[in-house]
């Protein structure tokens, strides 16, 4: 993983989605010539400072995760003036193999959970916490491998605002 400024080497395609704190948008990668997800940081968040800190921390925590059932990070830099973040990008989630083929037999349904809560096991390791489990957050990669994603901006587990019911 390096850190770019400016991104140079990430060519911006299209938006793929927008999340409370970011948008994320396919990139061409000049270096390898492979497609990755780009998330930037929303432009109205850009003068929080404490915004700015939380998503170059969630970057950086990310980063050091290196587990098959997590989302893996390549650059962490600016973007356009904003922070931002380029990973793996893996096109299909849990809701697309829904849509796209209804029910999923019981087999895989436990397949893919055992993968998730490997995934969750390998961030309570590097004291993280996942705060948005749900469809949408477990991407497939070609081969079929379960990769949790859209972690939000994760609380350190032994945070002291950290509770059962405030997470």
């Amino acid at each position: 993983m390096s850190k770019i400024d400016g991104f140079a080497a990430y060519e911006q395609l299209e938006r793929i989605g927008d999340g409370t704190w970011s948008s994320l948008f396919t990139a061409l990668d000049r270096r390898s010539g492979e497609v990755v997800a780009l998330k930037i940081l929303r432009e109205e968040f850009s003068e929080d400072s404490e915004a700015v800190a939380a998503f170059r921390h969630h970057s950086e925590v990310i980063s050091r995760i290196n587990h098959p059932n997590v989302i893996r990070i390549l650059d962490i830099g600016e973007h356009g003036g904003l922070p931002a973040v380029s990973m793996e990008y893996l096109p299909t989630s849990i809701v697309d193999l829904i849509q796209s083929h209804g029910r999923i037999p019981l087999p895989r349904v436990l397949e893919i959970a055992l993968q998730v809560a490997t995934g969750l096991e390998a961030l309570w390791q590097n004291d993280t916490l996942h705060r948005d489990i749900r469809p949408r957050n477990i991407l497939l990669s070609p081969d079929g491998t379960a990769k949790l994603t859209g972690l939000g901006l994760p609380y350190k587990a032994d945070s002291p605002t950290c509770t059962l019911t405030n997470p």
